[in-house]
């Protein structure tokens, strides 16, 4: 009897200990919530981002944006919320912040739950404001369905390929808002990866402004190209004409491989821009007919012509000129073996060629000295029009190409500018 009591007893005092170890937790766990409580008070009054107007801290914090979008925990605006309540609070009243959204080798091996999880997050603290995806080749993720998800709310779209979903047809949906697309290859694609697949693409996306077309090629088609139902690739490329009334901005430009067709003349050759204003053509290689009938099926209001020009005459790129009228500024490279002399002959004689011209660039090789009377005779004719101008190339002798613009101080500096000399430096200027 003694030992049970006694047993009793002990189990009566570890049941009271047990109470109050309890309620001292208890007790602890509510001191410590008020101490996070006073803290965020006190953090209230002391942040200096914290005081400011909700419009005024959310600038700051739009200004923090990393230049290209990620879920890196340590990038914006991922890290704001971490600092603090306030910040949080902050972030997440600021929509613009989760409107950039990029995923990629970056993060690490984010599976594609993660990832989808993520999007979703970014996508719904966006409350319906216009997105803007980036999307590098990921083996965890499946980039058709994020890009088909966000479809309807995109208004800027960058794609890194290849993709793990392979072709430019999964990515199809209503882009009704994109305005801004981007696309960066790294391997050939067939021809009807362009034609079937690329510009499907394009026809889905009614309201594009700006394109851009970096590192791709698109090879020949041959009756090797078949899909799984046995149809060879020209039994497949039939694709109506697009035509793109939105369409602005054209960036043109691949790698250089023989073997390969570039994309640059494909794409032309099935593409009607009537609002083109300024287009930037990187690849030596587009085909001056081709070239020439898209200008004319066209006929945009170009001002901005940027181009390399290779393997035709100076005849054929004044015919080129000559669709173009409304333009204002002209960038043109030249490949070593040019001649340029009768291209400024034309623009010293020939004032109807690009009338409205403002601003000139052209980068040669190599230009002679005993060739500068005919840049004189340009800027002459061109005086009052004309209000740049840059010929970049080694001139052969410094020192003439000094006593050439001296005399070409004549013109104001206010009312024309002139530059001559190799392609890194413009230290010599009139």
């Amino acid at each position: 009897m003694a030992s049970a009591h006694s047993e009793s007893g002990l189990r009566a005092e570890l049941d009271e200990i047990f109470l109050a170890i309890n309620k001292h937790r208890q007790i602890l766990k509510d001191l410590d919530k008020q101490k996070s409580a006073i803290h965020r008070q006190l953090n209230s009054i002391l942040d200096p981002v914290a005081r400011l107007p909700l419009e005024i801290s959310s600038e700051i914090f739009v200004q923090s944006l990393p230049c290209s979008p990620s879920f890196h925990p340590d990038d914006a605006p991922g890290v704001l919320v971490r600092v603090c309540h306030g910040w949080t609070a902050i972030a997440l009243s600021t929509p613009y912040l989760w409107t950039s959204i990029g995923a990629g080798n970056k993060e690490g091996p984010l599976t594609a739950k993660r990832h989808e999880r993520l999007f979703n997050r970014w996508a719904t603290r966006a409350k319906g404001c216009p997105i803007s995806l980036s999307l590098r080749p990921s083996q965890q993720m499946s980039e058709a369905y994020l890009v088909r998800r966000y479809a309807h709310q995109l208004r800027k779209l960058e794609l890194h390929l290849p993709f793990k979903s392979g072709s430019f047809a999964s990515l199809t949906a209503p882009f009704h808002s994109l305005k801004t697309l981007t696309c960066f290859g790294s391997e050939p694609y067939s021809a009807y990866a362009l034609r079937g697949g690329f510009l499907e693409l394009l026809r889905h996306a009614p309201n594009l402004e700006e394109c851009t077309l970096v590192g791709f090629e698109f090879h020949d088609v041959d009756d090797s190209d078949t899909d799984s139902d046995g149809d060879t690739d020209s039994e497949r490329t039939v694709v109506p004409p697009l035509n793109m009334v939105s369409l602005r901005h054209l960036k043109l430009g691949q790698f250089d491989r023989q073997q390969f067709r570039h994309a640059n003349s494909v794409i032309l050759q099935y593409l009607t821009l009537p609002a083109l204003r300024s287009l930037a053509v990187s690849n030596p290689d587009i085909p001056h007919n081709d070239f020439v009938s898209f200008l004319a099926r066209s006929s945009p209001p170009l001002r901005s012509l940027s181009l390399n020009w290779s393997n035709y005459d100076i005849g054929g790129l004044e015919e080129l000129l000559r669709h173009l009228p409304s333009l204002t500024q002209l960038d043109i490279r030249f490949e070593p073996e040019t001649s340029t002399s009768t291209l400024f002959e034309r623009f010293a004689c020939a004032r109807d060629i690009v009338p409205q011209l403002r601003y000139l660039t052209i980068c040669v090789h190599c230009f002679p000295f005993s060739q500068f009377h005919i840049v004189s005779d340009v800027l002459e004719r061109r005086r009052g029009s004309l209000r740049s101008f840059r010929l970049r190339a080694d001139t052969g002798d410094p020192g003439k190409c000094e006593v050439l613009l001296r005399d070409l101080k004549v013109y104001p500096k206010q009312e024309m500018h002139v530059f001559i000399g190799d392609w890194h430096h413009e230290k010599t200027q009139a």
